[in-house]
């Protein structure tokens, strides 16, 4: 889906066809510009939660002051069943990682056409969003 979605990883690829478990200190190691956690099987409201809840995140590129580039979507939806919204998934993933190319975002939208449905779900009832990490007593203190 990655490669559909024209997103480039440096994560080690897969032998099989199958998606590796990648662990969050494997995650931090790259040091990813966006992080989109879609776990399969799992509803937009569990990604949510694990990514408030993993600390590793805060320390990445992706949740700089400014870029706010944490993402969670349903991940049983997307990226997990054999369905037309897995077209929808390969969207997502390349929106989140070219938000900040309008005319990329424009592109994608004009795919939607095609579709009984846009190709960005738009909200949180469509089943991805922004993830706000949650403050710490250093964020407090140190004014971040």
């Amino acid at each position: 889906m990655m490669d559909y979605a024209c997103v480039v990883s440096d994560l080690p690829k897969a032998k099989t066809l199958k998606s590796p478990c990648i662990s969050w200190s494997t995650v931090a190691a790259y040091d990813p510009d966006a992080v989109l956690v879609g776990c399969c099987g799992f509803s937009l409201e569990r990604n949510v939660k694990d990514a408030q809840s993993t600390l590793g995140l805060r320390s990445l590129r992706a949740a700089a002051k400014g870029e706010d580039a944490i993402f969670a979507c349903d991940g049983n939806a997307y990226f997990a069943q054999p369905t037309h919204l897995l077209v929808h998934g390969c969207a997502i993933l390349a929106a989140t990682a070219y938000r900040n190319q309008p005319e990329v975002l424009m592109a994608i939208e004009k795919c939607h056409r095609s579709f009984r449905t846009p190709m960005l779900p738009s909200s949180y009832l469509a089943g991805w969003e922004r993830v706000t990490l949650p403050m710490t007593d250093d964020d407090i203190y140190y004014g971040k």
